[in-house]
């Protein structure tokens, strides 16, 4: 009886482990830091989270708020499209405008390189 009770509780969680939900994207980078705004003149936060959702597509999301209560969203998505180009696509959707641009990066560097090498520090540089 105690064998039965064992096996079936194997079972129960091992069906729990294949039911549960998989995420194809991994975390890589996540910071917050403070901003200043010379179109409204005030400060506020922005908060970018970036996944790697395969080995040619990395995803960034940024999150600004100002203290005078103006918010946004940006996607950024790089990819790599070919051996010698980068294509960096972002959608913005703000208080203070909707846009969505594609431009491509000249290089050999994987997408992986140019994330940590490069675009990171861009993203921690930006002020607005």
């Amino acid at each position: 009886m105690k064998q039965k009770i064992l096996i079936v509780g194997i079972l129960l969680i091992m069906g729990m482990f294949l039911a549960s939900p998989v995420s194809a994207a991994t975390l890589v980078d996540k910071n917050t830091h403070n901003v200043y705004s010379t179109k409204f003149n005030c400060y506020g936060s922005m908060t970018y989270t970036t996944y790697k959702i395969s080995t040619y597509h990395y995803r960034t999301y940024i999150y600004v708020k100002y203290k005078n209560g103006k918010d946004g969203k940006v996607q950024i998505d790089l990819t790599k499209p070919s051996y010698n180009k980068i294509k960096m696509t972002v959608l913005q959707r703000t208080d203070w405008g909707n846009s969505y641009n594609t431009k491509y990066i000249y290089t050999s560097w994987s997408v992986y390189k140019f994330y940590f090498s490069y675009f990171k520090y861009v993203l921690r540089s930006m002020t607005s």
